[in-house]
């Protein structure tokens, strides 16, 4: 029996699947690494080479401390939004304690190697979620030391809220509690080594660099582990990232669509976009009677004037032209 052949793309087999998703990671990861190994030097200019090649480990060093508490926080938000949290915490509840567990190692290797256990008796450590997101707020006027210890205290509060019993109705206010220490790792513990610009526009802000680093290796070493049991399956040699990233060209790994636009086709459709705004609001305004150009009293942000956004998209345009010009010098 002849077998007809399916109209359109032939699927591809898991094998090169996650092949590509392992070359894509590599190659992110290779972009980040070189972007933050720019950045070190930029932001320590008063530092020798050697000091800022030794200033790298401590970053990391924060930066996965940031994602061991931005995975947990993640894992019970999954608990959380599922339709059965006790069923979603019982899925998942051994990486959770795991990833805890690892926490607290961390923490403990830190703290022991800095011959600092003897703090620890003198430090509080609440039973109360409102005193603890309190305490944390509180951490960052304190020493890196003393955050890093009320922080593995914390991990062992944590530890045991999930362990043997869990309340699901706690949920919310653990994660109150870890969005608390996820914003003291990145604003107070993380600035200190690696100083975080302030973003210059609205939306959601970006995640400093060294944080995007250490989550493209997680991501990568997920994949390629994946891929290796897939190998190993097959019995056949299991490859390295580079080489497997080697193997696929920038063509394979490209995303269908359209081109990317250059910087001065951007400049010149961004201009065109706003003449048009400009001619668009001067016709409106032209035609509109007299009487409705006043714009009633309404709750909510005041409106821009019709001289405001003439004044506006006017500057824009200036601005954009000079952008253009300087680009074709």
């Amino acid at each position: 029996m002849t077998t007809i052949a399916k109209r359109g793309r032939p699927k591809l087999t898991e094998t090169v699947k996650l092949e590509r998703k392992v070359a894509c990671q590599y190659i992110k990861l290779i972009e980040l690494r070189n972007q933050f190994n720019v950045s070190v030097p930029k932001l320590h200019p008063t530092l020798t080479p050697s000091q800022q090649k030794a200033l790298i480990q401590p970053i990391f060093s924060v930066a996965e401390e940031y994602r061991f508490w931005s995975q947990l926080d993640n894992d019970l938000l999954a608990i959380q939004r599922h339709s059965c949290p006790k069923t979603r915490f019982d899925q998942s509840s051994v990486e959770i304690l795991a990833r805890l567990d690892q926490l607290i190692i961390s923490y403990e290797l830190v703290i022991s190697s800095r011959q600092q256990l003897e703090q620890q008796s003198s430090l509080a450590v609440p039973n109360d979620f409102e005193l603890w997101i309190e305490l944390v707020n509180q951490l960052k006027l304190q020493p890196f030391d003393t955050q890093t210890h009320q922080l593995y205290q914390l991990a062992r509060f944590l530890y045991g809220l999930l362990y043997p019993s869990f309340q699901i109705d706690q949920v919310k206010q653990i994660r109150t509690i870890i969005r608390t220490v996820l914003d003291l790792i990145k604003h107070h513990r993380l600035s200190m080594v690696y100083h975080i610009t302030p973003p210059n526009v609205t939306g959601r802000p970006t995640i400093p660099l060294p944080i995007q680093v250490v989550r493209a290796e997680e991501e990568l070493i997920t994949q390629f582990n994946k891929l290796s049991t897939l190998y190993k399956f097959h019995q056949l040699k299991i490859p390295t990232p580079k080489s497997i990233a080697a193997k696929y060209s920038d063509a394979q790994l490209s995303t269908l669509g359209r081109p990317k636009l250059s910087e001065r086709q951007k400049l010149e459709q961004a201009i065109l976009r706003r003449e048009k705004e400009l001619i668009d609001l001067t016709d409106k305004h032209s035609a509109q009677p007299e009487l409705q150009k006043v714009t009633a009293a309404r709750r909510g942000r005041k409106p821009m004037t019709y001289q405001e956004r003439h004044k506006k998209l006017t500057q824009q345009i200036t601005t954009l032209k000079t952008q253009l010009h300087l680009l074709l010098k």
